[in-house]
């Protein structure tokens, strides 16, 4: 019989909940983008157009970093140390359903404040799951955040499916594409509702201990940070799939195929990780991690001088970026023993800092996408500097 700390890995807590709603949240907001940018943005041409909603998208990744700070403002003004995120996150997305066509600037104000405090309070429930897990033998949560964000969005897209069916093109440009935003609000009332019944304390609040301050370190952020920064692969890939229902049509015509990230390849990222993860806990992370990079390095290599024309070595260059997406999301994980070396407010500093350079990049790349074509030698060329970055950094700490 497995006991208690071998099966954690297949055990999920309330905090899982919310990175249910996550990955719907992810995959929605970047499946209505088209809708978004007829919305607020007719006026624009579909080139700029398009990257300029990303990137309001990606505010709910980029205002992460600032999370800290803004918690100690919110403290030193309000009396109770503790506010339910639940309560603000369901108003977030119950706002926008209400946003007038009439004063387009004004919406665009809202919607992107709505986007920017989604992003807060996302890093807060980290923050506090951080916190929670201190005291816990708990060494497989960002494996099982990461599948669980899956989860929401692989569901995401079979609702999506259905709202795209339902409305037509001409509703989801004019108002349908609120539908998304009431779905969501449901979603989160429902989470409340469910764990009201099951009167569980649900201590996903705002909350900051000062003491915290004590742990910063930056230089195990800036470590941690570059020796890891393969892990930009899988949320490129998060977006890819997220987007595939309207970003191979307006995208450059010869990227088509490419960015035609389906649920398959989403699902291999998936089956993959359940299957490695334990393997990596058997062998050890850093034995299996320094293999892999250098696997991957050589693949990446060794595929940049070749010519990709046919469909089949474009589907083998995706279903590539699946596999390292899932060795990436396996060997980027801290366990009990790193999260009390690191402490609460490094980890978090640093799984915002991701995200905030994928907020970054994102726009731009979706740019580049939808007026140049891609070069898939280049892709695998970055892939394999993802990896030689990682691994010389790791050796030139270890060395010095």
């Amino acid at each position: 019989m497995l006991n208690k700390k071998k099966n954690s890995f297949f055990q999920l807590d309330r905090f899982n909940l919310i990175y249910f709603l996550e990955g719907f949240d992810i995959f929605l907001n970047f499946s209505i983008v088209t809708f978004l940018s007829i919305f607020f943005l007719a006026d624009y041409d579909e080139n700029y157009s398009l990257p300029i909603i990303i990137f309001i998208i990606c505010l709910s990744f980029f205002s992460r970093i600032f999370v800290i700070p803004l918690l100690k403002k919110l403290l030193y003004y309000t009396k109770n140390k503790k506010i339910n995120c639940l309560y603000f996150l369901s108003l977030t997305y119950l706002i926008p359903v209400f946003l007038p066509n009439n004063f387009l600037i004004v919406s665009l104000l809202i919607f992107v404040f709505c986007r920017f405090s989604i992003g807060i309070l996302f890093s807060s429930i980290h923050l506090n799951y951080f916190n929670s897990l201190m005291d816990k033998d708990e060494d497989s949560y960002f494996i099982k955040y990461s599948l669980t964000i899956i989860i929401g969005m692989v569901l995401a897209n079979f609702l999506y499916l259905f709202i795209d069916d339902f409305f037509s093109n001409n509703q989801l440009n004019a108002w349908a594409w609120k539908v998304t935003y009431i779905i969501l609000f449901l979603i989160t009332a429902l989470i409340s509702l469910v764990l009201k019944i099951k009167n569980k304390p649900f201590n996903i609040s705002i909350s900051y201990n000062s003491s915290l301050d004590e742990q910063l370190s930056l230089k195990k952020v800036k470590k941690f940070f570059i020796t890891n920064i393969y892990i930009l692969i899988p949320l490129f890939s998060f977006i890819f799939f997220s987007s595939n229902k309207w970003l191979p049509k307006f995208a450059n015509p010869e990227n088509m195929q490419f960015l035609e990230f389906n649920i398959v390849f989403m699902m291999v990222i998936f089956l993959i990780s359940i299957f490695i993860f334990p393997l990596i806990k058997l062998i050890g992370r850093k034995r299996l991690s320094n293999f892999l990079g250098f696997s991957i390095v050589i693949i990446c290599f060794i595929s940049f001088f070749f010519k990709y024309t046919s469909s089949y070595s474009i589907d083998l260059l995706k279903f590539f970026i699946a596999l390292v997406s899932s060795f990436s999301l396996c060997i980027f994980f801290l366990n009990n023993k790193n999260l009390k070396d690191f402490g609460v407010i490094n980890v978090n500093i640093i799984q915002n800092l991701y995200y905030l350079v994928f907020s970054l990049i994102s726009p731009l790349l979706f740019y580049y996408f939808i007026n140049n074509s891609i070069s898939y030698n280049i892709i695998y060329l970055t892939i394999g500097l993802f990896f030689v970055v990682s691994l010389t950094f790791t050796f030139y700490v270890k060395a010095k």
